[in-house]
């Protein structure tokens, strides 16, 4: 289920195997040569319940990105817009206004 933040008026989960087949296309990509390209501020957060991608590959993104805004959140899993989105919209709106 969603939490309690969760924009669940805007939210239609449809074909879930389509997703399934995205994470595993994902496993192992190393993006890292297209970072010349991003020129807009990063903002990264991790939630320390990420199931999904391990805290050690999230932490690569200040390290590629050394202007990046990298924070973790405490409790949060990999789905942490859904579950604790007040949070990440404040932390958007501080650090990418």
């Amino acid at each position: 289920g969603f939490g309690e933040d969760a924009p669940t008026e805007m939210l239609v989960i449809r074909r879930i195997g389509w997703y399934r087949q995205i994470l595993r296309s994902l496993q192992g990509y190393d993006g890292s040569y297209l970072k010349e390209k991003i020129t807009c501020p990063v903002l990264a957060l991790h939630g320390s319940n990420d199931n999904v991608i391990p805290l050690s590959s999230a932490r690569t993104i200040p390290q590629m990105f050394p202007d990046a805004y990298f924070e973790i959140i405490e409790g949060a899993g990999h789905a942490m817009v859904y579950t604790e989105g007040k949070l990440v919209g404040e932390l958007l709106l501080r650090q990418c206004p």
